[in-house]
């Protein structure tokens, strides 16, 4: 326990740190392995959980891989970096759906809070795509299908009852809505930081969640 607890107070000064210096104009690899660092050492304390099921043991460290692996791609300008971050944290969304299914009880997917969830979800992910599509371009196809992922590992949290991995799924999506409007409507004021509070903070309820 000692060692997955020390590197949870690690992953949390790694994302202070880089929400107060490392969000700034600068770029580079030193500064993307700083913005991955977080998700790095909360994968690896997955791995020294002693209570965790090896299958949730695996789970969760590839999703938390995935999405360092995510943080490097973006931390990075182009859309060639855009499109490995997209399909890095998608992978992820799926692994985590598929965590977050393994904890839903019998008909939980039928149960009046997924539906209602699921409606909401699709209204708005309509109005969204409909707002940006004439600026998405060639990521048009790639976007609905990380929306689509997105919005099951949310239902899927939803299903699960677990209030933490509501509470992630939730704001990893309003992290998510905040970079598409960045990228593909217009930049605002902040938004590196707005992303940053509403992203680590996702991917430690997350964590709590599946271990806990």
């Amino acid at each position: 326990m000692w060692p997955s607890l020390v590197l949870i107070f690690c992953s949390l000064a790694a994302a202070g740190s880089y929400l107060t210096i490392g969000l700034g104009d600068r770029s580079g690899p030193a500064l993307a392995w700083w913005k991955a660092s977080p998700c790095i050492l909360l994968a690896v304390a997955a791995l020294f959980w002693p209570t965790l099921a090896d299958d949730k043991t695996a789970g969760l460290f590839a999703a938390l891989s995935l999405s360092a692996m995510g943080d490097l791609f973006l931390a990075f300008a182009g859309r060639a970096w855009f499109k490995r971050g997209l399909l890095s944290f998608l992978t992820a969304h799926i692994i985590y759906a598929g965590l977050f299914s393994d904890d839903a009880p019998a008909g939980a997917w039928s149960s009046g809070p997924v539906l209602v969830t699921a409606g909401l979800i699709s209204l708005l992910t309509i109005l969204l795509l409909a707002r940006l599509w004439q600026n998405l371009g060639a990521l048009r196809f790639p976007v609905v299908a990380y929306c689509l992922a997105i919005a099951i590992m949310i239902l899927a949290a939803v299903a699960s009852g677990n209030v933490f991995l509501i509470g992630g799924a939730l704001l990893f999506a309003l992290s998510d809505l905040m970079i598409a409007i960045r990228e593909f409507h217009r930049p605002f004021p902040f938004a590196r930081h707005a992303i940053w509070l509403t992203y680590f903070p996702a991917q430690l309820l997350i964590f709590v969640g599946v271990v806990g």
